[in-house]
């Protein structure tokens, strides 16, 4: 085999690798999101240590294809969203309630 030939497979692979790696990722997230009950979007409440907080489920951390956490960014007094960000600690994830979905906010809008 020369280097050229060597070279096309590498990239062949490379790009399937790719488009593996994305689908794994994609199935992953849904059977992530069915478990927790939750969606971009959502307004949820979790535990910070002792306390509760409000925020908005604003996207996922990954580790590869594997999802591992959520960022929340939490809600001001007056309920509007702020700009913190914040992650539960992962071993609080299924103590996280879910206030109001992101479809409920869309029909009252």
């Amino acid at each position: 085999m020369g280097l050229e030939l060597l070279e096309l497979e590498e990239k062949d692979l490379r790009e399937r690798l790719s488009v593996n790696l994305s689908a794994q990722r994609e199935i992953k997230t849904e059977k992530f999101l069915k478990k927790y009950g939750i969606q971009i979007g959502d307004i949820i409440e979790f535990m910070d240590g002792r306390t509760k907080k409000t925020g908005v489920f604003n996207r996922i951390i990954y580790n590869l294809t594997e999802p591992v956490n959520i960022v929340i960014r939490l809600l001001k007094k007056d309920g509007t969203e702020g700009k913190m960000e914040v992650s539960p600690w992962v071993c609080h994830l299924d103590m996280l309630r879910l206030v109001r979905s992101q479809d409920d906010l869309k029909t009252i809008i």
